[in-house]
């Protein structure tokens, strides 16, 4: 796809939506960030890492997101 080529996009997730989120699931800290593909949809997720040595995180929230669209 060449910078200046037109695409069809779908419906948007705007940035400040996912900004209000992550303002109400992560006032206090800094959450991480994961993105899962999910029966055809990219599911943005954020996370919050258990800091007891397993490497695992509770999941605080989830936002599908579109895919860029491959056609020009």
């Amino acid at each position: 796809m060449k910078c200046g080529s037109e695409v069809r996009l779908p419906s948007p997730t705007k940035a400040s939506d996912v900004r209000a989120m992550l303002d109400t699931v992560c006032k206090s800290f800094d959450a991480e960030l994961y993105v899962r593909e999910e029966g055809g949809k990219a599911v943005l997720y954020a996370v919050k890492r258990l800091d007891d040595g397993r490497g695992v995180g509770k999941i605080l929230a989830s936002r599908p997101i579109p895919f860029f669209p491959d056609e020009v």
